[in-house]
């Protein structure tokens, strides 16, 4: 493994368990994680591959952005965003360190791990939950998932 990749790998590892953490224990995904990740990630791709991963990079921060602003601007219970934009900027993130195809990847695990606590927490009562602790989730399992199986580019 290339020693860009081993940083990039192990920056969104850092993010997503930090991001975790804020989220559960503060209820807030910090800029202070999220920005510094989205610049390595674009540092990284371009030392990487040159203007071509630097690109790479950007489309990635780019696809995170917009796969989660449009639910920011959709209000929910009690005129909250649906998910905070410290939640669309962590994708944006992952979208720098792991390219556009490892997002899809995270986003999807992350999705699916929201959904099922969303409907957990809907049984017990409960109205709102750390989305972007879910979204942390996804991206670990899709990390852990690229090095333990084929199923995740």
């Amino acid at each position: 493994m290339p020693i860009t990749q081993l940083v990039a790998e192990a920056a969104c590892a850092v993010l997503s368990i930090s991001a975790l953490c804020f989220d559960l224990l503060r209820g807030r995904i910090p800029d202070y994680l999220t920005f510094p990740a989205m610049l390595l990630g674009l540092a990284v791709g371009a030392a990487d591959q040159g203007w071509a991963g630097f690109l790479g990079s950007g489309l990635g921060l780019a696809m995170g952005l917009g796969l989660l602003i449009p639910l920011h601007f959709i209000r929910g219970p009690g005129g909250k965003p649906l998910v905070g934009g410290g939640d669309v900027k962590l994708m944006a993130a992952v979208g720098a360190l792991g390219g556009w195809l490892f997002l899809l990847s995270a986003a999807l695990l992350g999705g699916l791990i929201g959904v099922t606590v969303a409907l957990a927490f809907l049984a017990a009562g409960r109205r709102r939950f750390r989305y972007g602790a879910a979204l942390a989730a996804g991206t670990l399992l899709a990390l852990l998932l690229r090095h333990t199986t084929s199923l995740i580019p």
